[in-house]
């Protein structure tokens, strides 16, 4: 089954309203059958050779109160719109007949079972030609009853969409009767699934259960189970076996696209998706809910499962030399052959990447880029404020990992200059996700034979040797480079020294420019002295320093051998992060030089 017809089916169970029965006493061979169930071995129950109790017991074991009489296909698809009386031999041309006769149906009575099927006053709740066909199939050669209410449906995937929806914390059982040309029940079974986790394998029993399991076990992971049948069969013989049916489904959850509601299950499929069809627009994704795939391939899951055994299946990459193109790739090597068909021969610009974990918009669980998410906010919420979450924990800021039931008030107060100074990037990532990213080796670097200088390209090395070892023998080593590390200053933009960084930010030139007249200059002081003289505007020089150093120290950049860029933001809770140290020199250095400045005049 596709996925389109996988998510048409997953709306119409929640819009279509399930057949309803009256309720029946459970039997004491329905009892009994329940009781001596044992998975993945054959048993059997001998019973008298009664037909009426296997009529009776095959009733209980099915407990689907209401009985479905069974019509051959020829007889079966007769029209019970009011004065019609049309009637088919073939499916195809009945459910054409509805559509083109009839269209949307306020009142069909089934001319089998003199049931009902009528439009209610809600839009969203019109009787259509496919609800027609699937009472009518409830006609036909097979029924599956939910075994804890009494829904009645004519598939098996139905029913299993059922239980999903309807009954999360029950076991995951139903019934089914399989009904030969005469109209008798020639096959009964009991099914009972199991799930088995295709991460971990450990196995639970309820849908309930397979989301918890990923929540605790597999943080950040899409759920992922196949689901093992396990039946109780019933023949004419009254011999009851219990056998593992080789038969299964998977039990995922995908990624939705929310610009169009398309349903992808990996994180390659919905970046593709988004540039072919919405690349002018946000990217937005949702989460689907859990769904069932009856058919499927080892592949399928192979997909999925390799998906979330990643670090990065909730990041995406840029390429660092057009990042305001919005263009994202699912790995690095699809940067790399951008970069090589784009910036390395034309531009001849070294290979650089960003790595952009996914947001959640706190009013609709929307994620995104936070640059992508900030467009959505505009277009979606420009009425609240703007926070970015963290998609595993709502409850926890994307920007710094703080922990707060009222991330409104935290987001507004803390991160405000964020969105001011459209930083691109400002998410934080764990030290294992930094240190997973530092161990990606798409592209090797070349150390020279000679010196030990690290350059990027072969032509730079080549022009090394020009300058600095002219007579000797050009030697270089191809590497893997995980160690190299460059701090570029938010500045200048300049290739800086970690150990005198601060003191770089402290001392670099300032340049204050009157937003009333032309007048400017380096001075905060000055800039005060001129804004209270000239336009009564009091500025403090103090602020105005603090304000200037934090800006540049923000905007600053690591660039690591392999090609990774990552902001301060980045950073930020981990080993490399020195955001408070920084903002305890920069007080002292703000306090220092106001307390200069005082002391001269």
């Amino acid at each position: 089954m596709n996925m389109s017809t996988v998510w048409e089916h997953d709306f119409g169970i929640s819009k279509a309203t399930p057949v309803k029965r009256k309720h029946s006493n459970e039997g004491e061979a329905r009892e009994e059958v329940s009781k001596k169930r044992k998975h993945g071995h054959k048993e059997s129950h001998k019973r008298p050779n009664d037909p009426r109790r296997m009529d009776t017991m095959r009733e209980n074991m099915n407990s689907t109160g209401k009985s479905y009489k069974f019509i051959i296909e020829e007889e079966r698809y007769k029209c019970g719109v009011a004065s019609c009386g049309h009637q088919s031999k073939a499916p195809g041309d009945f459910e054409r007949h509805l559509k083109e006769m009839h269209g949307i149906i306020k009142r069909f009575k089934c001319p089998h079972c003199n049931d009902r099927l009528e439009a209610s006053n809600d839009r969203n709740r019109m009787c259509t030609p496919v609800d027609v066909m699937r009472h009518l199939e409830l006609h036909g050669n097979d029924l599956f009853s939910c075994f804890h209410c009494q829904s009645v449906f004519s598939t098996e995937f139905e029913v299993q969409l059922h239980l999903i929806r309807r009954h999360l914390t029950l076991e995951f059982k139903y019934h089914h009767k399989n009904f030969d040309a005469k109209g008798q029940a020639s096959v009964v079974d009991d099914v009972n699934v199991k799930f088995e986790c295709n991460m971990c394998h450990q196995h639970v029993p309820t849908t309930a259960l397979a989301m918890e399991h990923f929540k605790m076990s597999h943080t950040g992971a899409n759920v992922d189970f196949t689901a093992i049948q396990f039946v109780d069969r019933m023949t004419r013989s009254l011999e009851v076996v219990s056998i593992p049916v080789h038969r299964a489904f998977l039990l995922q959850q995908h990624l939705i696209c929310a610009s169009c509601d398309s349903t992808l299950a990996t994180k390659e499929r919905l970046i593709a998706h988004h540039r072919q069809k919405h690349d002018t627009r946000p990217l937005a994704i949702r989460l689907s809910p859990l769904m069932c795939f009856n058919n499927f391939t080892a592949s399928s899951v192979v997909e999925m499962t390799k998906m979330n055994s990643q670090f990065d299946r909730h990041i995406m990459y840029t390429c660092a030399h057009c990042p305001e193109t919005g263009t994202y790739f699912s790995k690095v090597e699809d940067v790399l052959t951008h970069w090589s068909k784009t910036h390395e021969t034309e531009d001849q610009l070294p290979f650089r990447f960003h790595a952009i974990p996914l947001v959640a918009c706190i009013h609709c669980q929307t994620l995104s880029t936070f640059h992508d998410l900030v467009r959505h906010h505009a277009q979606k919420h420009s009425n609240q404020p703007f926070v970015a979450v963290n998609p595993i924990n709502q409850n926890q800021c994307s920007v710094c990992n703080f922990v707060s039931d009222n991330l409104i008030d935290h987001f507004c107060l803390e991160h405000s200059t964020i969105l001011q100074e459209n930083i691109m990037n400002p998410v934080c990532l764990s030290e294992g996700t930094v240190n997973q990213l530092l161990e990606i080796n798409v592209r090797k670097n070349f150390k020279c034979g000679r010196c030990d200088t690290i350059l990027e390209t072969e032509n730079d090395m080549k022009d090394h040797y020009l300058d600095e070892h002219k007579t000797l023998e050009f030697d270089r080593i191809e590497f893997n480079d995980n160690q190299s590390v460059q701090l570029l200053g938010g500045c200048c933009h300049l290739d800086l020294d970690q150990i005198t960084f601060f003191e770089h930010l402290a001392n670099h030139e300032r340049n204050f420019c009157c937003p009333k007249c032309t007048f400017h200059t380096s001075d905060s002081f000055e800039f005060m002295d001129h804004g209270i003289e000239a336009h009564e505007i009091h500025n403090d020089a103090c602020t105005l320093d603090l304000n200037n150093m934090k800006t540049w120290y923000w905007n600053s950049r690591y660039v690591f051998g392999n090609g990774l860029v990552l902001s301060k933001y980045n950073l930020i809770g981990t080993s490399i992060d020195d955001s408070q140290r920084f903002k305890e020199f920069a007080q002292t250095f703000v306090a220092e030089r106001e307390k200069s400045h005082y002391k001269k005049l």
